[in-house]
């Protein structure tokens, strides 16, 4: 919603002189202005769920990375702990 509210007037102001109607102003004007903020949202969105994901994995699953995380800790894998961290890590990076 912000994305939108923050298209400059500006840019509307000069579609509607163009003569566009309100869907073209949303394709044309509206959504360019407003797609980066929206994939910048998207990006943290993604991220945190990912976050969400492993964290419910260490407590309630018994499988997933969130799993092998706190089994190996267990297990006094320490190789294994380091690679199953990374590889959360890398994950959450991409």
């Amino acid at each position: 919603m912000n994305a939108v509210r923050n298209v400059p007037p500006t840019l509307l102001r000069a579609g509607r002189n163009f003569g566009l109607s309100n869907p073209r102003l949303l394709v044309d004007v509206i959504l360019p202005a407003a797609l980066p903020q929206l994939i910048v949202a998207l990006r943290i969105s993604l991220g945190v769920a990912w976050l969400v994901v492993v964290a419910a994995e260490m407590i309630a699953v018994n499988s997933g990375l969130g799993f092998l995380i706190v089994d190996t800790r267990f297990a006094e894998g320490a190789k294994e702990q380091v690679a199953w961290r990374y590889e959360a890590g890398a994950n959450e990076a991409r």
